[in-house]
């Protein structure tokens, strides 16, 4: 070269305005490599040659001068956490020595990517995300084949492609991080020579189409398999059941991945966290292996897909569940009575939305530590109501059984539910008898309070004045009612308009006694 090292680090603290830098300590007075008083973040070799510049949030603001990659002793460079924009030099390619990482991440740069960073053969770490980098991905990057660890180009401009080369970086094991692009085409096939890669395969929020390719069974995949926010068609790959040590993370959510879901996933039996296929097309039955997960210790994530045919019992088996979530598919036939196994379901039980008929099996009453949600509703169940889901008494949110088939009274365990907040929807069954007075100890409600459109007789109780804290609905219309509306509830604060309470029903008509 024929700058001096001084010239040339000169040069970057010129284009990156040094003088505003937050730490520039000696720079631009003596010599670099000064045991007594070295540069900030300047190492340098004992030929008086920079081996390692590592200046990481420090405000420099600028782009990188060419003449960086003049730097050739340089083994180490990270700039990440600055304001460098503009392009990142193609000269960057001559730094060959560079062994550990080449780190410019959190940066602003908005240009291709420069091929010539595929000359850096001996890299182990790229990291390059977050940035404005765009268009495609160079297929060079290939080359680097010393890779061991984090590629990461994530929340970046890419475009096209992801090219097939990548899977020529067979050392890669941990962190391939190409989220938040906008990756489009096929996912290559190649990518199953990643072979070594078990942790962090993550390229969700990009928009990937075409099937997944069997390939990525051939990795060995121990956490967080991230593909969610793409457009994946399809069938999931059995192959994916080979990664039996896999423990966490399994995120295949919102594609549009279709037909049956290979019962091979049953296999992912050390998996504790993150099993999410939701807002896919997946139909037909849900396998009864899934319930061999029983190490789950999140929730049970498939809502928002066209499965169908009866629910797996053996999903009672996963007695670890916090959360359940199956709404929005097509299940039919009975609910299992096993589901009461699940004493671990802290927040949701949503199974509102499909096709469930029969009778609701009273063990689902052993579900008493919910606190979020029991939503029922809209499904096919028929018959009388448990009396065991007054046993529901944590439960803080929402209560909906509504738009179903329900008959005979309502229980009047259910006032147990105390300390509900929002909805208590019983609406559109077929309820009949006496409104329990008990329904009035459910005083913590300030939302809904919904009885309308069922068969229920006799007059309002009293008691429902203590529900002083509704605010929005009182519906008890479309019964058959009758009586005097008591004083206390004419006199509640909410407004309660005529309709919600008489229409359809009697009120103001004598109630009918039964004759001994």
């Amino acid at each position: 070269s024929c700058f001096t090292n001084y010239e040339l680090l000169a040069k970057l603290y010129n284009a990156t305005n040094g003088a505003d830098w937050t730490i520039n300590s000696n720079w631009m007075t003596g010599d670099p490599c000064s045991n007594e008083n070295p540069w900030y973040r300047v190492t340098c070799s004992t030929s008086g040659l920079t081996n390692s510049l590592i200046i990481e949030e420090n405000n420099l603001v600028g782009s990188l001068p060419s003449q960086i990659g003049l730097m050739i002793g340089l083994g180490d460079l990270e700039l990440y956490g600055n304001s460098l924009t503009g392009s990142l030099p193609s000269q960057i390619g001559l730094l060959t020595r560079i062994t550990t990482s080449f780190s410019v991440y959190s940066n602003r740069f908005n240009s291709l990517l420069p091929s010539q960073i595929g000359e850096l053969t001996q890299l182990k770490q790229l990291y390059v995300h977050v940035n404005s980098f765009s268009g495609s991905m160079p297929s060079q990057l290939g080359s680097l084949v010393a890779m061991t660890s984090d590629f990461s180009v994530y929340s970046n401009m890419f475009t096209n492609s992801l090219p097939s080369e990548i899977g020529k970086l067979s050392g890669l094991s941990t962190n391939f991080y190409l989220y938040s692009n906008d990756f489009t085409g096929s996912l290559p096939s190649q990518l199953g020579k990643l072979s070594l890669l078990d942790y962090a395969f993550v390229i969700n929020g990009n928009s990937f189409s075409s099937i997944l390719p069997s390939q990525l069974g051939l990795m060995a995949m121990n956490s967080y398999f991230a593909i969610n926010h793409n457009s994946f068609t399809g069938n999931l790959p059995s192959e994916l059941g080979q990664w039996t040590s896999f423990s966490s993370g399994f995120y295949i959510f919102s594609n549009s991945l279709n037909g049956a879901l290979p019962s091979q996933i049953g296999q992912l039996t050390s998996l504790t966290n993150g099993f999410s296929l939701y807002s896919n097309s997946f139909s037909g039955s849900l396998p009864s292996e899934i319930g061999r997960l029983s190490a789950l210790l999140s929730g049970l994530f498939i809502y928002s897909n066209s499965f169908s045919g009866s629910f797996p019992s053996e999903i009672g088996q996963c007695s670890y569940l916090p959360q359940f979530y199956i709404y929005l598919n097509r299940f039919s036939n009975s609910l299992p009575s096993q589901l009461g196994q699940l004493s671990k379901l802290q927040s949701h039980f949503d199974i509102f939305s499909n096709s469930f008929t029969g009778s609701l099996p009273s063990q689902i009453g052993q579900l008493s530590e919910l606190t979020q949600t029991a939503y029922l509703y809209s499904n096919s169940f028929t018959g009388a109501f448990p009396s065991e889901m007054g046993q529901l008494s944590k439960l803080i949110r929402n209560f909906n059984i509504n738009d179903n088939r329900f008959t005979n009274s309502i229980p009047s365990q259910l006032g147990q539910l105390s300390v509900l907040t929002t909805y208590f929807s019983l609406y559109v069954n077929s309820f009949s008898g006496l409104i329990p007075s008990q329904l009035g100890q459910l005083s913590a409600l300030l939302y809904y309070f919904q009885l309308y459109s069922n068969a229920l007789t006799g007059s309002i109780p009293s008691e429902l004045a203590q529900l002083t804290t509704l605010e929005v609905d009182f519906k008890l219309q479309s019964n058959q009612l009758c009586g005097d509306v008591p004083t206390e509830v004419a006199a509640m604060s909410i407004t309660v308009s005529d309709y919600f309470i008489s229409s359809g029903n009697s009120l103001g008509t004598p109630c009918c006694e039964t004759l001994p």
